[in-house]
């Protein structure tokens, strides 16, 4: 089979899968599937406030779950995969201070023998030597120290932060939903605990880009042979730039909007200047895109600074900062119904419904980018909205 074949015949089979989905995803919302709490109240990707309280709490044996070492002899037997952890003078914390450092622990385990340290990681970076210093302050605990790093799919710290000690990679998509799916079980006679770990399951899953085992069996049965099999797999490969190719579109298409509205505008002539790219990024603009958490548009003058911009997590807003003390921000911002984010920084969402998430990702990714017409009308949108605000800046600045 030609190398277009198999192309042709894989496109056609993830079109019969699209159309599937379609219908599994209207079964799973008349079922109430799509409830979920985390997802409502947007924390699935907050690291601190979600993850770390809920995974503590259910470790804890002192937790209100009042199941003693229930749910953390499963983390110890399936996350930690320790078999000779002995539950006496057990204690669990974390955010343990590291002495003389600013730095904290996530989780903490430690019984007589073990000193156990875990470093969790959603979507921040580890720091220099982190998990060196977390290793070297669990091996002066007079106790045997284990080091684990947990991140989403679980891949390595990088060198500049473990400086070659020994540590444990574990993840979220596969050691963390195998604990809560083995919790669940446990939980079958404690209604309101199964019910809200069945919904933190259904977040790791959603974080760690998990389909339901009903849209697995579907898209297995598409893979037949190993010509599809190379072409899925390859394909998979650049899905990340495709979608990076349409968010490039988009910030190129809407700064070269902007910058003809400031030139006709003989804004560019009073010192407004717009700028995304530095000369080190125009190189190679798509690795940017794809890599970058923020993406940024600073139209600016006198040091004041008007921002669009998108977060990693799929929210898109607007702000306003300013080094210049004669201008008043706050008068500004008042005019434009921002609302205060910070001492120095007013800011406001955009209207345009939904968020408009460039990835594949996170939850609810914005799939008419895919259809031009549909990318360009998102362009305009946020385009006028843009020039709206600049309208009223350059009038106060």
């Amino acid at each position: 089979m030609k190398e277009n074949d198999i192309y042709y015949e894989l496109k056609n089979k993830l079109i019969v899968l699209n159309g599937k989905i379609e219908t599994i995803e209207e079964l799973s919302k008349h079922k109430g599937d799509k409830f979920n709490i985390f997802s409502i109240l947007g924390i699935q990707r907050k690291e601190v406030e979600t993850h770390s309280f809920l995974l503590y709490e259910l470790m804890n044996p002192k937790g209100s779950h009042f199941q003693k070492e229930l749910y953390l002899k499963i983390f110890i037997e399936e996350v930690l995969k320790i078999d000779d952890f002995e539950f006496i003078n057990v204690k669990v914390d974390r955010e343990k201070i590291i002495p003389n450092s600013k730095r904290k622990i996530d989780f903490t385990i430690e019984n007589n023998k073990y000193y156990i340290a875990i470093e969790m990681k959603i979507d921040a970076n580890d720091q220099k030597e982190q998990i060196f210093d977390y290793y070297k302050y669990s091996e002066n605990q007079c106790k045997e120290p284990k080091l684990y790093y947990l991140t989403l799919d679980g891949k390595e710290a990088s060198e500049n932060s473990s400086k070659g000690v020994e540590y444990e990679k574990i993840s979220f998509s596969y050691h963390i939903l195998n604990f809560i799916e083995k919790s669940i079980e446990k939980s079958a006679s404690l209604p309101i605990i199964r019910e809200s770990l069945i919904q933190y399951q259904n977040t790791i899953k959603n974080i760690t880009n998990q389909t339901t085992q009903e849209l697995q069996m579907e898209a297995i049965k598409i893979i037949d042979n190993p010509e599809v099999a190379r072409a899925a797999t390859e394909l998979s490969k650049s899905l990340a730039y495709a979608w990076g190719e349409k968010e490039l579109y988009f910030w190129d298409k809407l700064e070269d909007k902007i910058k003809e509205y400031l030139r006709l505008n003989n804004l560019d002539k009073k010192g407004w200047i717009i700028s995304f790219y530095d000369d080190e990024i125009r190189s190679d603009k798509l690795s940017y895109i794809v890599t970058s958490g923020y993406k940024n548009i600073y139209i600016t003058k006198d040091d004041f600074y008007f921002r669009i911009c998108s977060q990693r997590v799929g929210n898109f807003f607007y702000d306003i900062t300013s080094d210049n003390k004669k201008i008043d921000t706050d008068e500004i911002a008042q005019k434009l119904n921002f609302l205060n984010k910070s001492k120095d920084v007013r800011w406001k969402f955009t209207n345009l419904e939904g968020e408009l998430n460039f990835s594949k990702d996170y939850n609810n990714p914005t799939y008419d980018v895919f259809d031009n017409k549909k990318l360009d009308e998102i362009v305009d949108y946020i385009y006028k909205e843009t020039i709206a605000y600049i309208n009223i800046i350059s009038e106060n600045v």
